[in-house]
């Protein structure tokens, strides 16, 4: 079932959540994991990936997914610092504009 799965991921065919429904009801684990991590439940496709490796099942699955896991909190932390910069310079401006209003009104 696993290369089905493989191919409804790539051509993003189906509902994810169906197909989702359809493994966890098969008990497709590895399967499982692929669509959690697709729809962007990492966590629980980490979770599985360990009972698989506890298992002592695809240890290089469970490197890949580890890495996306580690990809997806860089790009968030990424986000974070660029919104915080972005409110920091929106802060900036309005001080400037502000300093600059303050000082005209002294100069008239």
């Amino acid at each position: 079932m696993l290369p089905e799965v493989e191919k409804i991921i790539k051509d993003n065919f189906y509902p994810m959540e169906e197909c989702l429904k359809t493994c966890i009801e098969f008990k497709q684990i590895e399967a499982t994991a692929l669509l959690y991590r697709k729809i962007g439940n990492y966590q629980e496709a980490i979770n599985i990936y360990l009972r698989m490796l506890e298992q002592g099942l695809n240890f290089k699955r469970f490197k890949k997914e580890l890495y996306y896991l580690d990809q997806q909190q860089k790009k968030m932390q990424e986000k974070e610092r660029q919104q915080i910069f972005a409110e920091n310079q929106a802060k900036l401006k309005r001080k400037l504009t502000q300093n600059n209003t303050d000082l005209m009104k002294l100069l008239v």
